[in-house]
């Protein structure tokens, strides 16, 4: 697993990754950022997602602009995601959604699907 680097507006540099989730009411991507801290310990950062009811595509979901006023150039700095185009009103704020390449996010997050490997032990077995 791999590290990004977060400038926030206010100078501050973090090493982040990922967990991703699904909303458990409606399956919609729920993404949870982690920072390594001075420890190397890896500590809740933020929710770069919000839970909007309308479920939608996969690999989309709105993007918390109101906690995180860097996410938008954080996502296409880093070839995260692009923007639908399509926004959402939720109380007085108004979320971007944004089509997010999982691939990408893959080599970033903590939870990601491992891929089997061959048992090659098996097969030297098998041919004697």
């Amino acid at each position: 697993m791999e590290y990004l680097n977060l400038t926030t507006p206010y100078g501050q540099t973090y090493e982040v990754c990922f967990e991703a989730e699904r909303y458990a009411n409606n399956h919609n991507l729920a993404l949870q950022m982690y920072f390594k801290d001075e420890n190397g310990m890896l500590m809740p950062f933020s929710t770069l997602t919000i839970n909007l009811r309308e479920p939608h595509e996969p690999n989309c979901s709105f993007v918390d602009t109101n906690d995180n006023p860097w996410a938008e150039k954080f996502i296409t700095d880093n070839k995260l995601g692009k923007p639908t185009g399509r926004k959402m009103r939720s109380g007085y704020c108004e979320y971007p959604q944004y089509q997010f390449d999982l691939k990408e996010i893959e080599k970033y997050q903590l939870n990601a699907p491992k891929t089997k490997t061959k048992d090659k032990s098996r097969k030297r077995d098998e041919a004697r």
